[in-house]
């Protein structure tokens, strides 16, 4: 007997890729987390998505800072019940941070 090869694989395009900004993403990195001083911050910062890739969101004007436990805790609950826990807008933050970019790159 013989061993059947295994199919050679094409090489994949990342998926989303038209709706990635590398640079607002790593600027993002650079941001303190929105919650600070509304929980006890811990790990380093991580761009969230107010609505997720899959579901049709891109990083422009949808993008939060969070530490990295403040995320775990987005994902755990869910961005509404995350919103009302800590009493933000999620999508009026991710403006604001958009806003904020763009005027930092024209400067």
């Amino acid at each position: 007997m013989s061993a059947v090869p295994k199919p050679k694989h094409r090489k994949q395009r990342k998926r989303f890729a038209a709706r990635r900004d590398p640079a607002y993403m790593a600027w993002i990195h650079t941001q303190p987390c929105i919650l600070a001083g509304l929980h006890h911050c811990n790990g380093p910062i991580e761009g969230a998505h107010v609505r997720s890739r899959a579901a049709g969101g891109d990083d422009a004007n949808n993008l939060l800072s969070l530490c990295q436990r403040a995320h775990a805790i987005q994902h755990t609950v869910g961005s509404r019940s995350f919103a009302s826990m800590y009493g933000i807008e999620l999508k009026v933050e991710a403006a604001r941070l958009w806003r904020f970019y763009q005027e930092q790159e024209q400067a």
